[in-house]
């Protein structure tokens, strides 16, 4: 068994729904958070769901999100087993940074 601490994604969101992190196989997960922080000089919707592997999908942020220009945000822990996702997206595209880090538990 490994546990490793890492950058587990760092992307900026699309306009379209977009997978920013799956659970690798045989591994559990603890996202210890994620940011959101509003790059642009406008107001710019967010939204995350965690989508459970052969589950419905449910929301890991506010929904829409609001983010004032320079705005940030920043979730609570989150636990993922093997092929669950974290899954966002944003009003604008090239708007919201966005990086999930956390701990990988391969078994």
């Amino acid at each position: 068994m490994t546990d490793t601490l890492k950058n587990l994604a760092n992307i900026v969101l699309p306009a379209t729904l977009h997978d920013v992190y799956t659970a690798p196989a045989l591994t559990s997960v603890m996202v210890s958070n994620f940011t959101l922080v509003n790059t642009s000089t406008s107001t710019i919707t967010a939204s995350g769901w965690l989508l459970v592997s052969g589950s419905t999908a449910m929301h890991c942020t506010p929904k829409n999100l609001s983010l004032t220009a320079g705005d940030m945000y920043t979730s609570d822990e989150i636990t993922m087993g093997t092929a669950d996702k974290i899954q966002m997206s944003a009003s604008s595209s090239l708007s919201i940074h966005c990086v999930v880090s956390g701990i990988e538990h391969t078994t």
